[in-house]
C-alpha cells in the first residue's frame, strides 16, 4: 500500500478526532456510532468489573431468579458452551482469585479479551482478530518441511522472516532480496507490521493478514500448517522489536526460526526455543503476528 506512513500519522489524528468528539462521563468514554464497546467477558451485572457479584448473578439466571439480555447472556457465558450454567459461575470466581486469566469465551470472542472493537482494531493497528481459533488444536506441532534459515543483517529482521516464509512455500529467495524490495521502511530501516503483511499481500502470489490474539491463537494459526511471523521483543533482556517465524509448539515452549546473527541453526525446523513464560514477557502487550498464505 502507498504512502502508508501518511497512513499511520492519519490514523493516530482520526482516533484523537474520534475521541474529543465523544461524550465523556465520569467513569470511562461513550462509544460513537462509529466504534461498539465490546462487551467485557464475565461482567455479567455490567459495571465494567469482573467480580464475585457477576458469579452471584449466573447462579441467579441459572435457577431462573433473573433473565439476561442477549448482551448479559453473551457476558456470562464464559466457557462458550451456548449456555449458562453453574460452570459458568465457577470458571468467573476463578478468574477473581487468578487462577483462570482467560476465559474460553475470550478465544472465540478476543475482542472480550483486548477490549477494542474490530473498527478500532483496524484503525489503530491495521489488524483483525484471530477468528479462526480452533478449540480442538493438537497438544503439540511441528512443521514437517525443512527450512533454511537466512542470517540478517542489522535492523533486517522483517525481509529474513518474510524470505524464510516464502522458500517454505517453495520459492527460491534471500531475506536481503526480500528486505531490499520493501520499499516503505522506517527512517531507521525498521518495517512496521501493518506495512509488512500489506507487502506480503501486495507483491503477489501470498496472502500476508495481521493479526491481534493469545498465545492460544498464535498456536492455533501454526497448526493449520501455514507460516506465521511472530512479530515481538527479542528476548526479555533485550526489548527491541523483533521478527521470527513460529515453526512449532509443545505444551512447554513454541519453536522458532529466529533470523538473528547471533543463532545457529541446530534443526531442520527451529533453531531457538521459548519457553511460554519468556513468551508472556516478550510478547505480552504487542500480541501480533502475521499468517503468510499461498495464493
Amino acid at each position: 500500500m502507498k504512502n502508508r506512513r501518511f497512513s499511520k500519522v492519519f490514523k493516530v489524528l482520526l482516533a484523537g478526532m474520534l475521541m474529543i468528539i465523544t461524550s465523556v462521563s465520569a467513569c470511562r468514554v461513550e462509544a460513537s456510532a462509529y466504534m461498539e464497546e465490546p462487551l467485557i467477558c464475565g461482567d455479567v451485572d455490567g459495571d465494567w468489573i469482573v467480580s464475585s457479584q457477576d458469579a452471584l448473578t449466573v447462579l441467579k439466571i441459572v435457577v431462573n431468579l433473573q433473565k439476561p439480555d442477549a448482551e448479559r447472556f453473551s457476558a456470562a457465558d464464559v466457557d462458550d458452551d451456548g449456555s449458562i450454567t453453574s460452570a459458568d459461575a465457577l470458571l468467573i470466581l476463578k478468574n477473581v482469585v487468578g487462577l483462570e486469566t482467560i476465559f474460553p469465551a475470550q478465544l472465540s470472542h478476543p475482542e472480550m479479551l483486548f477490549g477494542f472493537s474490530d473498527q478500532e482494531l483496524e484503525l489503530y493497528y491495521g489488524a483483525s482478530y484471530y477468528r479462526n481459533y480452533n478449540k480442538n488444536i493438537p497438544a503439540s506441532y511441528m512443521i514437517s518441511k525443512e527450512i533454511r534459515v537466512d542470517k540478517q543483517g542489522t535492523l533486517q529482521c522483517a525481509g529474513y522472516a518474510t524470505a524464510l516464509a516464502f522458500r517454505y512455500y517453495g520459492e527460491d529467495v534471500t531475506g536481503q532480496q526480500i528486505y531490499d524490495e520493501i520499499v516503505d521502511k522506517e527512517m531507521d530501516g525498521t518495517v512496521a507490521p501493518d506495512v509488512l503483511a500489506s507487502f506480503i499481500d501486495e507483491r503477489g502470489g501470498y496472502r500476508g493478514t495481521l493479526y491481534m490474539g493469545t498465545i492460544e491463537h498464535l498456536k492455533s494459526a501454526v497448526s493449520t500448517g501455514k507460516a506465521v511471523i511472530l512479530f515481538s521483543e527479542i528476548s526479555p533482556s533485550n526489548r527491541a522489536l523483533h521478527y521470527m517465524n513460529v515453526t512449532g509448539y509443545d505444551e512447554k515452549k513454541i519453536y522458532v526460526a529466529d533470523p538473528n546473527v547471533a543463532l545457529a541453526q541446530k534443526s531442520p525446523f527451529y533453531n531457538r526455543e521459548i519457553t511460554y513464560r519468556d513468551l508472556n514477557k516478550i510478547w505480552q502487550g504487542i500480541d501480533l503476528f502475521i499468517v503468510v498464505e499461498k495464493v
